[in-house]
């Protein structure tokens, strides 16, 4: 059974179990009560009360930050519990999720900032475009799973999400996630702390953390390892460097129309972290790029059957059926010259 509480001062009933609580003005009151923590409200004299209470203790509720997590709890304790809250945005964020969908209108999206695709998940911004993508405005408070089960919520509302940092540094779920961050790490630059204190003008918001895929020999200084082995194998890879020169602007409009797509990069790993299987945010070129070359799948599960990603893999393919062998980027004809030969294709052999 649901249990709700009480605002006492309006006796108004409030749903915790969902985003906005059931009423109107459900997060505008928690707004106002989590920005006043010396009000007048007391143990005696409580905002807050347990509905569905268990036993004799007081029923009274005050709300407090756990791990960033907002909570109802109850003043005294009993056999009740406490009740997880749905914690409202910050100024802050408010004002990054309206960029966001400011630069989704200019590139001609309708955006919804209040939408709920799913009963337990609700991107800060839903933008309508041939690809439905919801932009999930976060500091780092939520860990790298909560991320992913939020953004495999999502997706089974068949919402692609995207997730926005607006704060230096890396954030638990960065790259977990499809992830756009202020700048790229490692870059020694003091944060603009004052670039949210406004709406600020259109473009000046950079998007870091998106990639492009270049093709590189493996050897030593062109990649930190060889991803199907621990040494160097001398063969051709995608690897993935920073995609530069872009805005927020620009991921805004170019996400919802497929002209940015979420990959699953297989043997990279990130700073900081052990993570040998990262989603960064490529060109649909690149994503094609990376099946070709690996001969794995770029497709991003987030149910998988057996770890975080799923594997779908395919056999890392190459060509000998020319004079020399090939990695597959360098003989995308050869398949289609052979057959055009009538030989019996025997050229596709694994690394």
């Amino acid at each position: 059974m649901r249990k709700k509480i009480l605002y006492v001062p309006d006796q108004l009933e409030l749903d915790p179990s969902v985003p906005d609580l059931g009423h109107p003005d459900g997060i505008a009151i928690l707004q106002r009560h989590y920005r006043q923590p010396g009000s007048q409200f007391n143990k005696d004299r409580p905002a807050f009360m347990c509905l569905a209470h268990e036993g004799d203790t007081n029923p009274g509720l005050f709300l407090k930050q756990v791990a960033g997590q907002w909570w109802a709890a109850h003043y005294e304790k009993g056999a009740c519990r406490n009740l997880r809250l749905p914690a409202p945005a910050s100024d802050e964020q408010q004002r990054q999720a309206e960029y966001w969908a400011r630069a989704a209108q200019d590139a001609g999206w309708r955006v919804d900032l209040t939408h709920s695709p799913a009963a337990s998940t609700r991107p800060d911004a839903l933008i309508h475009g041939p690809v439905l993508t919801g932009v999930e405005v976060r500091q780092h408070a939520i860990a790298a799973a909560g991320a992913v089960d939020r953004t495999a919520k999502a997706a089974d509302a068949n919402v692609t999400s995207v997730w926005y940092s607006g704060r230096a540094g890396s954030p638990p779920w960065a790259w977990h996630v499809p992830t756009v961050l202020p700048r790229e790490l490692g870059i020694d630059r003091p944060a603009d702390d004052e670039l949210w204190a406004r709406l600020p003008p259109r473009r000046t918001a950079t998007a870091a953390g998106l990639r492009v895929l270049r093709v590189v020999k493996c050897a030593v200084g062109n990649i930190d390892r060889c991803p199907y082995g621990q040494n160097w194998c001398g063969r051709h890879h995608p690897r993935p460097e920073p995609w530069g020169g872009l805005a927020v602007d620009d991921v805004a409009a170019k996400m919802p129309a497929g002209e940015i797509v979420p990959l699953r990069f297989r043997g990279v790993t990130m700073p900081g972290s052990r993570l040998r299987d990262a989603v960064f945010l490529v060109s649909p070129a690149d994503f094609a790029l990376y099946e070709e070359m690996t001969g794995w799948s770029g497709r991003v599960r987030y149910r998988p059957e057996k770890g975080i990603w799923g594997v779908d893999r395919r056999t890392p393919m190459w060509c000998d059926s020319c004079e020399s062998r090939h990695p597959v980027i360098e003989h995308r004809d050869c398949r289609a010259a052979a057959a055009a030969r009538g030989d019996d294709w025997q050229g596709w052999l694994p690394y």
